[in-house]
C-alpha cells in the first residue's frame, strides 16, 4: 500500500545499513510501502531510519498493528513470548522465582494474543486476563481440568503494577520446585496452544 504522509518527529538512532537508506530515501520523497515498513522498540509508532543521517522519521500511526499482514502480527506475539521464556529461564538460574511466574504469565498471555491474531481479524484487547482471552479465542471449554487448575494458579502472578507488599506476600508461597513447575508447564501450554494453529 503507497502512501504519502508529514514527517511529525525526528530522533537520532545509529543505523547505516544499505536496506535502511533504501527505505529513507523512500521515504523521504514521501512514497513508503507500510508493508515494509520497520518498526521501533518502545513505541507503538513506526520509525523509519535514514543511515546517511542517523535521523529517523516517526510515523503518527494509533497501532502500529495497522501495518502489519496477519501472519506478521502472530509472529509478533510467538516471538516476544519466546524471548520472555528465554527471560523466564534466566531467572530460575538466578534463583527469581517471582520474576519467573511473572514473565510465564506473559509468556501465557502473548501466545494467547498470538492466537487471537492468528484466527480473528481484530486486535486482541489490552488485557492481562488469560481467562478473557481463552474464552474470546474458544479456548477455554477445550482445555483439560489441569490446564484450567494452572491458567487459574496464574492469575496473580501479573505483578506488573502490584505493590510491594503483594509481592513479598506471593515470594513467600515460590521456591525453586514451584518455580520449575511453572516454567514446565509453560512450556506444556506453549506447545498445546501452538500446535492449534
Amino acid at each position: 500500500m503507497k502512501a504519502t504522509f508529514d514527517p511529525v518527529f525526528l530522533l537520532f538512532v545509529n543505523c547505516a545499513s544499505s536496506p535502511s537508506r533504501n527505505k529513507a530515501k523512500n521515504a523521504l520523497s514521501g512514497q513508503i510501502d507500510f508493508s515494509r515498513i520497520g518498526r521501533g522498540k518502545n513505541t507503538k509508532n513506526l520509525v523509519w531510519t535514514n543511515g546517511y543521517s542517523e535521523k529517523c522519521l516517526l510515523l503518527q500511526s494509533e497501532n502500529h498493528f495497522d501495518f502489519m499482514e496477519k501472519e506478521e502480527k502472530v509472529q509478533y506475539w510467538i516471538g516476544i513470548a519466546e524471548e520472555d521464556l528465554d527471560v523466564a529461564e534466566d531467572m530460575h538460574k538466578t534463583k527469581h522465582w517471582l520474576y519467573v511466574a511473572f514473565m510465564c504469565h506473559q509468556v501465557m498471555e502473548k501466545l494467547l494474543k498470538a492466537y487471537w491474531s492468528q484466527i480473528r481479524d481484530d486486535l486482541p484487547p489490552y488485557t492481562h486476563s488469560h481467562i478473557k482471552l481463552l474464552d474470546e479465542c474458544g479456548l477455554l471449554n477445550q482445555m483439560s481440568e489441569e490446564q484450567l487448575e494452572f491458567v487459574d494458579f496464574m492469575v496473580p502472578m501479573n505483578i506488573e503494577a502490584r505493590y510491594p507488599e503483594y509481592k513479598q506476600n506471593l515470594s513467600a508461597h515460590l521456591n525453586e520446585k514451584t518455580s520449575f513447575e511453572i516454567l514446565d508447564k509453560t512450556k506444556q501450554f506453549k506447545q498445546w496452544i501452538l500446535q492449534k494453529f
